[in-house]
């Protein structure tokens, strides 16, 4: 039985402490159960970008297609796919991919014709920590990697930082993707920086109409160069790729799926206090109130 004003207030605050702690395991819950492991990367669902657009040139729309991606993944939403994302949904429970300029396209040719998608959380950003920051998958074949550059829109700049090429890191037999993480450090950003946007294009080779791209690594991996920039480095394939240099059938790059590797954030993410917060400070209250109580009773 409550026998005074503060045994009840002890008691409310019981419950407050125990109402937020079921509420913050369940939200823990279910951010597991939207984890999803692809290609030797483990990430949320909930850090996926949310909207895509064209912003340079032509996608092949006739080469659009659905792809296994997600398959056998409970709770997995193939809305969130980039080929959907771009209007892509003949099956909506499926996931689909939009190519870069195509070979075999009429319309849009590789080595020729430039395409650029930029990719966001809507208004959600995503920080630079430590290791990779986020990546993105290809469809694909094994030993048949096809070539992309990345790009990011630091917050509260207006032009995308330099266009970056990496090999592949791995390729998942299951979901036929390539994944290749990127690094934020790499493309100049400091650490607690962060993105509103990524940028990805599509790339020339050596037989390119108008120059190839070339990189500032002698692996064949790096920063792209500037346009009509002879004294860099050709673009190779790398080690999951079986020939050195990609042919121009291998430059429509099929993106299928991006996604932050760490939680994104709101622009002003202090506004808001981390669950974790408002359960400290509770159980910082309940422990105040209890060290007065001692000191009543002693009284």
């Amino acid at each position: 039985m409550l026998t005074s004003t503060s045994d009840k207030h002890w008691y409310r605050l019981g419950l407050a402490l125990t109402a937020l702690t079921v509420w913050e395991l369940s939200t823990s819950n279910s951010a597991e159960a939207a984890t999803f492991t692809v290609g030797d990367f483990t990430w949320d669902q909930a850090n996926s970008v949310s909207t895509v657009e064209i912003i340079q040139g032509s996608m092949d729309w006739d080469a659009a297609f659905t792809t296994p991606f997600g398959q056998g993944f409970t709770e997995f939403a193939p809305s969130q796919t980039v080929g959907q994302l771009l209007g892509h949904n003949p099956n909506p429970n499926v996931s689909s991919s939009v190519p870069f300029p195509d070979s075999n396209g009429n319309l849009i040719v590789p080595n020729q014709d430039r395409a650029t998608i930029k990719l966001t959380w809507n208004n959600l950003l995503l920080p630079n920590l430590a290791g990779d920051d986020f990546v993105i998958y290809e469809s694909g074949n094994p030993d048949a990697p096809e070539g992309f550059s990345v790009s990011v829109l630091k917050y509260g700049e207006s032009e995308f930082r330099t266009r970056r090429y990496e090999f592949a890191d791995s390729f998942d037999n299951n979901h036929l993707v390539f994944g290749t993480a990127f690094n934020l450090d790499d493309f100049g950003l400091e650490s607690g920086d962060l993105i509103s946007a990524i940028a990805i294009g599509n790339l020339f080779n050596s037989e390119a109409v108008t120059g190839a791209d070339l990189v500032d690594d002698p692996s064949g991996e790096g920063n792209l160069l500037s346009p009509g920039d002879s004294e860099g480095y050709s673009i190779l394939t790398g080690p999951l790729g079986s020939n050195p240099e990609y042919a121009t059938n291998k430059l429509d790059a099929d993106i299928v799926y991006a996604v932050g590797l760490h939680d994104v954030v709101a622009s002003s993410p202090k506004s808001v206090p981390e669950p974790t917060s408002i359960l400290g400070l509770l159980v910082g209250v309940a422990l105040g109130v209890g060290l007065i109580r001692k000191r009543e009773q002693k009284d």
